[in-house]
């Protein structure tokens, strides 16, 4: 993040908690101008207090996928996470709905085939 804009928030702010959920922070109208044509994005997790104090905690950089991928199908994906097995497809509309149809069973069988070719005592860490 730009060491700048970190700077000119710290040193005063307003911060604005909008109904939509969305929250806006100001710089002190004595930093306005001090910092110029620069803009930060940080993915992470805000909470607020119900007494509107607030933390923002970024998430982890470089810390590797959430996913472990398992098998893939032409339009589909089957992922794990810690808890959950996730099946994915992604069909396009623009191949008609009795395509759909038949990709939809033809790749559910695929999935479903590499499911039963585990292991009967396959743990799942």
């Amino acid at each position: 993040m730009k060491n700048g804009i970190v700077k000119a928030v710290l040193r005063g702010a307003t911060v604005a908690y909008l109904t939509d959920e969305s929250v806006n922070v100001y710089p002190s109208q004595r930093e306005v101008g001090r910092v110029r044509n620069l803009t930060a994005s940080r993915k992470g997790r805000l909470s607020v207090d119900s007494d509107g104090g607030s933390r923002f905690v970024p998430f982890r950089e470089n810390s590797g996928s959430r996913y472990t991928h398992l098998f893939a199908t032409e339009n589909g994906e089957v992922m794990r996470t810690r808890k959950n097995l996730i099946v994915k497809l992604v069909l396009p509309l623009s191949i008609g709905r009795i395509r759909i149809i038949e990709a939809l069973w033809s790749q559910v069988r695929e999935i479903e085939n590499y499911i039963k070719s585990l292991q009967e005592n396959t743990v799942w860490k």
